[in-house]
């Protein structure tokens, strides 16, 4: 999600980020990297109880990545406070790494519905796929790609032996 928030905004782009970090020291440098690159970090939560996420990426020989996260404060990610500011009017949201945000099913359902009410276009890139992604969140990613205008697969995506067992195809809508 920040690279392609830190492309929009070299492009001179009006761009924002809805997230959540901890109230620490790393959640601070990201909020001052984001600021420094003018995005806006006024949809960004912050969390009192929770670290701010973070991951590690491990490249072999091959260049065949592996992916360790700690989700964190992100986890807990309330969309629909979001979906509660007024005045608010993107013209395409972005959304990433679903299987990250608790009960995503539903917070995205309903961001995606507002999107569609309000004229605004919708890409996904789902982010990494994780061990223990349900065949309930595989269905509402596909319910999710119904409605979005483009789809950013991943090349983990492309392996997911769930994903091949039901014909899951990238492409834009």
């Amino acid at each position: 999600m920040v690279n392609f928030s830190l492309e929009c905004a070299k492009e001179g782009l009006s761009t924002s980020i809805v997230g959540c970090i901890g109230n620490d020291r790393l959640g601070n440098k990201i909020l001052r990297d984001l600021e420094r690159h003018k995005i806006s970090t006024k949809y960004i939560q912050v969390s009192s109880t929770q670290k701010t996420g973070h991951s590690l990426c491990i490249l072999n020989d091959k260049k065949e990545s592996v992916m360790i996260t700690d989700i964190g404060a992100n986890q807990h990610l309330d969309l629909d406070e979001f979906l509660a500011i007024q005045n608010i009017s993107p013209k395409i949201l972005y959304l990433s790494g679903i299987f990250k945000i608790k009960n995503f099913n539903n917070s995205y359902i309903n961001l995606m519905r507002w999107a569609k009410k309000n004229n605004v276009m919708v890409a996904v890139d789902h982010g990494r796929f994780f061990s223990e992604v349900t065949d309930e969140q595989i269905l509402a990613l596909i319910n999710l790609l119904k409605m979005s205008d483009f789809y950013f697969p991943s090349e983990t995506a492309a392996a997911h032996p769930r994903r091949k067992r039901r014909g899951i195809r990238g492409a834009a809508a």
